[in-house]
């Protein structure tokens, strides 16, 4: 059974750009994405394409619940390949002309419709050898800008942290409900889950508001193909029932997308009071991030 823990960072554009009543509402936010893998096991996964943001900045990225991530990592790699005879990984699927390994940027319209912002690839092959990966850690940093890329400033909110099961099933097979319907191969599975209050999976979206000026905004990230996985299945990524994630077809390559959506309305109390508990938050930030 292999365990990857994901280190999801929403890093909103927050309490800091509010600066006049009656401001304007924001149309648009730009989007940067920074991913890559920051541990995994054993020691004979190969790792390459690294992240160059999350191995050269010196920012502090805070965390849900308290505390903070100082970067740089060591290494924040987006390609994992393991076997022999074959070779399965996973990929974070780079963005054409983003200039990184792991990053994506673009532009979301607000109260418009869904954005892909980044895909996660399983290769599932037939393997062979003793040093198939078991678990890794994958870290997400999300930033928003109002107005769009390049017309503000990235200021990071507290991250959320998800973790993922992985089972590397074996081949072949006589158990159809914790391989799928395929004859002679069985799937591979992930089961996606959290501890954090407030972080509820089963729905395949995770949310977050933020306030500038007299609006409130939300921040969704979906992913569209998590599903309700059999008890078999959670049972063998060592999960309970009623566990979610989804299972990676043998042979094949499987995509899993992430996608983001902003809506906005007007905020129903005084900005000010809404915007002291986040204002707060935000301070030892940039505290932090100036004394660094």
């Amino acid at each position: 059974m292999n365990r990857i823990p994901l280190l999801a960072s929403l890093c909103l554009v927050g309490a800091s750009m509010a600066s006049t009543a009656n401001a304007a509402f924001i149309d648009q936010f730009g989007f940067r994405i920074e991913s890559g893998f920051t541990a995994f096991q054993p020691t004979g996964v190969t790792a390459s394409e690294s992240n160059t943001y999350l191995t050269s900045s010196s920012d502090l990225i805070p965390l849900q619940g308290g505390g903070f991530v100082q970067l740089p990592f060591a290494a924040a790699d987006t390609r994992l390949d393991w076997g022999v005879d074959g070779t399965s990984g996973l990929d974070i699927d780079e963005q054409t002309g983003s200039g990184s390994f792991g990053k994506a940027i673009g532009n979301a319209a607000t109260n418009g419709a869904a954005v892909t912002v980044n895909n996660i690839t399983h290769r599932n092959q037939e393997v062979l050898g003793n040093q198939l990966l078991t678990d890794a850690t994958l870290f997400t940093v999300l930033f928003l800008e109002p107005g769009g890329m390049g017309a503000s400033v990235e200021v990071p909110v507290p991250a959320l942290v998800f973790e993922i099961n992985f089972v590397e099933t074996f081949n072949p097979t006589i158990d159809n409900q914790l391989c799928g319907p395929t004859s002679g191969n069985c799937w591979d599975i992930f089961v996606l889950g959290s501890n954090q209050a407030g972080v509820d999976v089963t729905s395949g979206m995770f949310s977050q508001d933020f306030i500038i000026d007299d609006f409130v905004y939300n921040l969704t990230v979906f992913l569209p193909d998590l599903t309700a996985l059999n008890p078999t299945q959670c049972a063998a990524a060592g999960a309970a029932a009623g566990c979610y994630g989804w299972t990676t077809v043998e042979g094949a390559d499987t995509t899993e997308t992430v996608a983001l959506q902003i809506s906005g309305r007007p905020v129903d109390v005084p900005p000010a009071l809404a915007l002291m508990g986040l204002g707060l938050g935000l301070l030892g930030w940039r505290q932090r991030r100036a004394g660094a």
